[in-house]
């Protein structure tokens, strides 16, 4: 008698994606992010915010201002390396990527299983 493999936890079917192809692969571009109030004064500002180039600004401004993290998120460089202090600590900031807000929140769903 053969044995069903269980699998457990949480199992998302491929939709958007392609098996062996980085999801991340497509063309990005770095946006403003301005949130005014009616008399034009500036509630939230935000600049270089990398989204996909299929994005509409107001896709752009809600993924800026309400679910980018705003601090502790470590820094790296252009090659993926941490930045570090004059005392080589960590330096932290905000989120400025939806890769980074994916990967955030893909990575707390595997946590939880």
């Amino acid at each position: 008698m053969e044995q069903d493999t269980i699998i457990k936890g949480l199992s998302v079917q491929r939709y958007f994606t392609k098996e062996g192809i980085s999801p991340f692969e497509n063309n990005y571009e770095k946006r403003s992010s301005v949130i005014k109030n009616p008399d034009g004064t500036t509630v939230f500002q935000m600049n270089d915010v990398e989204v996909p180039s299929t994005w509409t600004q107001v896709s752009t401004d809600i993924l800026a201002q309400k679910y980018f993290r705003k601090a502790g998120v470590p820094l790296k460089n252009d090659d993926g390396e941490l930045l570090l202090d004059e005392n080589g600590k960590v330096i932290t900031g905000s989120e400025t990527s939806i890769k980074q807000v994916a990967h955030r929140i893909a990575g707390c769903w595997k946590h939880w299983g």
